[in-house]
């Protein structure tokens, strides 16, 4: 009865570091998506108690075990790549695309890597790359006759995870984004309501 009564011990900075921590490495292991670890990583920053910390962390585990892999590629020739919903990125992804078009929908994304390098080589085509809100994007991409569009509305979260874009982009365009399209959000609304 006295535990009950007890008041809430308050989180240290040191305390709330490591829970960040922990979030990262499980965000590396595809235990949480980009979207996920962004929500967590701002609730363990003004975490005021132990308590609060505990119910951000309490469902993964304390060591989780982060395996290498190698880059994947995706090539949309004459056609369209799409890769939205829960799909794992790696440290390494190449998009190749000749008169075609590649979306990279990384909101619901496990990665694998504390910085996922995605290599672009775009000719007569378009790639968009859409990010959850706090994590950290560096675009490194080269323009000859074609567009780059960085369009991201909110800072990147301590520790957040690294999108990195490479490559070359010709007679194409590039568009990289953190806000939902008017048509993902009227789709949004209509699953909600309709409740499916």
């Amino acid at each position: 009865m006295a535990d009950q009564d007890a008041p809430a011990i308050r989180a240290s900075d040191q305390e709330r570091e490591a829970a960040v921590g922990r979030l990262q490495a499980a965000c590396v292991d595809g235990r949480l998506t980009l979207e996920e670890y962004a929500q967590r990583v701002e609730g363990a920053l003004n975490a005021r108690t132990r308590n609060d910390l505990d119910v951000l962390v309490g469902d993964l585990p304390i060591a989780p075990v982060i395996s290498g892999d190698r880059a994947s590629v995706a090539t949309a020739i004459l056609g369209s790549v799409k890769r939205t919903g829960r799909w794992r990125l790696g440290a390494g992804l190449h998009v190749r695309t000749l008169l075609g078009s590649c979306l990279l929908d990384l909101r619901d994304a496990a990665i694998s890597s504390r910085m996922s390098t995605i290599d672009l080589d775009v000719m007569l085509g378009s790639v968009e790359v859409v990010v959850p809100v706090g994590v950290e994007v560096d675009v490194d991409v080269s323009t000859c006759m074609g567009s780059r569009t960085v369009s991201l509305t909110g800072s990147p979260a301590p520790g957040a995870p690294i999108i990195r874009l490479t490559g070359m982009v010709c007679c194409g365009s590039v568009t990289v984004r953190d806000e939902p399209t008017l048509a993902e959000r009227v789709q949004k609304r209509m699953r909600d309501v309709l409740g499916s």
